[in-house]
């Protein structure tokens, strides 16, 4: 499967993940939402036994991923995991 790119942003009130294909720089994606806080960002990858994985960084929000990432984007999936 491909690796796909992700941000999480802050809206106030929660912290809201978005994934998207690897073509679009992450910068680029943030400004196509226009507002919220950047609080993470990196790459995710798909594990048929482990839901979704997030690592890296991006180079160009200057931000990068966080342990919690992974949690946050296959809970709001719903993948519960083992």
């Amino acid at each position: 499967m491909r690796n796909m790119k992700y941000i999480i942003v802050d809206n106030g009130m929660n912290d809201i993940p978005f994934i998207f294909p690897d073509s679009i720089e992450h910068k680029a994606f943030f400004e196509m939402l226009g507002r919220g806080t950047i609080v993470a960002a990196g790459f995710v990858t798909f594990s048929w036994d482990g839901g979704l994985s997030c690592y890296g960084n991006s180079a160009s929000l200057g931000v990068s991923s966080r342990e919690i990432d992974s949690t946050i984007i296959n809970k709001t999936l719903g993948y519960k995991g083992d």
